[in-house]
């Protein structure tokens, strides 16, 4: 009957769009064990010793979301025991790159969740930069303020996505102007008259 082997651990780290990151400390149960090499592979031999199935943690760069922890067993039956684990650092902020197509909104700001962002060139296009967290809602305004422009305000709403995006915006507005009644033009009152008596 064979005896139980240590395994032996590689553990991959990668970035975003999956190219390797050495440097990137590996803890096993909470102490760090090792690093990753410049192909972003870090191996490790698990001791026997201590509980049954090993935490294992990666450290992200800045700017990167923790990775979730994972546990494996420390001992493996057979004449194999070599186990592979892969992690990927995704971004804690994503990049959105808004295009705003606005005839006839000259000068006017977008906002994103109230904050200005960007004014509409003369030519009646923006594009501005919005980080945020993936699966957070995002709402981009035109403001118009007080100028007689319709539609008042359009708003674009949106859920971010988990990875970098594209938003094209685009709104025509037209110059809201006050309807002038022509009295020449105003109709009659309507005259009612009694029916005639019998």
């Amino acid at each position: 009957m064979s005896e139980p082997l240590a395994r032996v651990l590689a553990v991959s780290v990668t970035d975003d769009e999956g190219h390797p990151l050495a440097g990137r400390a590996v803890e096993i149960d909470g102490v760090v064990a090792t690093s990753t090499a410049r192909d972003g592979v870090a191996r490790v031999s698990l001791s026997p010793a201590g509980s049954p199935r090993a935490r294992v943690v990666v450290s992200c760069p800045a700017g990167s979301r923790e990775v979730a922890p994972r546990h494996v067993p420390r001992l493996m039956k057979g004449s194999t025991a070599r186990l592979e684990l892969s992690f990927r650092c995704r971004p804690s902020l994503r990049e959105l790159v808004v295009v705003v197509r606005a005839p006839g909104g000259e000068g006017l700001w977008l906002r994103a969740d109230g904050e200005p962002v960007g004014r509409v060139a003369a030519d009646g296009t923006l594009h501005a930069k919005v980080a945020r967290a993936p699966d957070s809602e995002l709402r981009l305004l035109l403001d118009t303020g007080d100028l007689p422009l319709f539609p008042p305000n359009p708003v674009r709403e949106l859920r971010v996505a988990d990875r970098d995006e594209l938003v094209i915006f685009d709104q025509a507005l037209t110059s809201a102007k006050p309807r002038v009644v022509d009295p020449r033009r105003t109709p009659s009152p309507v005259r009612v008259e009694a029916p005639p008596r019998p």
